[in-house]
């Protein structure tokens, strides 16, 4: 079958997928489900004709892998021959590469340290239940995309060289934000959207040092109640009015009664 063919196929098949089905789909092995397999933490489901084996195990027999070598049959199709020999290749439950300490329950990790239930994280440490984060980020608790010397970040997602982010979506190089939108260069601020270069403000309306202090811990009380847990949990612009019950979600689409998740559907 030619790779043209292939691709219609694909693209008819991926019509009827459900939202959660795509994602898993289109991320191809970068896992966002995690599975007990075999008495194993895994990211592949114990239905899977994928052999498993734990990481340390196959670091020390990697090197032998070519006795699995078959010669290719340029007229049988090559990806019934690949799927064939994915079946009995040996793959790892878990991806670690270089120090990984004490990351057992979580996937694609590059030096990490204390990275729980997350996935695709490099050279970070205190990560829980979050997915791309890397460059030097700490403390990030159930976030996407958190890049470049951030820290204590919460709910929040595609945040870059920022510190004290809470439930805010798309910032850069920002300090102490909550409930913040599209924001570069700002710091001390509440409830902003579509700003740049500015501090105290809530609302995107400029406050004195003293006024935004006593004002603060108000206004975000007032703001966290105004939305509900389920609106806190997409941080993205209320985007998802579909789901309910929800506790620490991002991404949730038509979503119900979830926990510690990401890009279901």
């Amino acid at each position: 079958m030619s790779l043209e063919l292939w691709q219609q196929k694909i693209s008819n098949k991926q019509k009827s997928f459900s939202f959660r089905d795509f994602i898993l789909h289109v991320t191809s092995r970068r896992p966002l489900t995690f599975y007990k397999n075999n008495g194993v933490f895994s990211h592949f489901p114990p239905n899977s004709k994928i052999k498993t084996v734990d990481f340390t195990t196959f670091s020390q027999e990697r090197g032998n892998y070519t006795v699995y070598g078959r010669n290719y049959n340029p007229e049988d199709d090559f990806f019934v021959q690949l799927a064939s020999l994915s079946q009995v290749v040996p793959y790892p439950h878990i991806i670690l590469t270089g120090e990984c300490d004490n990351s057992a329950f979580a996937s694609f990790l590059a030096n990490c340290k204390n990275t729980y239930l997350s996935t695709t994280i490099n050279g970070s440490e205190n990560v829980f239940y979050s997915m791309v984060c890397r460059a030097n980020s700490t403390d990030i608790y159930s976030s996407v995309f958190v890049i470049n010397n951030c820290a204590n970040v919460y709910q929040s997602s595609l945040v870059i060289n920022s510190q004290n982010i809470f439930f805010s979506f798309n910032v850069d190089n920002c300090f102490d934000c909550w409930m913040c939108e599209n924001i570069v260069g700002c710091q001390h601020c509440i409830s902003c959207r579509d700003m740049e270069n500015q501090s105290y403000c809530i609302e995107n309306i400029s406050y004195s040092k003293d006024d935004f202090l006593r004002l603060k811990d108000v206004y975000i009380s007032i703001d966290l109640a105004k939305t509900t847990q389920t609106d806190r949990n997409i941080s993205m612009g209320n985007a998802n009015k579909l789901s309910t019950n929800l506790n620490n979600a991002l991404y949730a689409y038509n979503t119900h009664t979830a926990q510690n998740v990401c890009f279901v559907g």
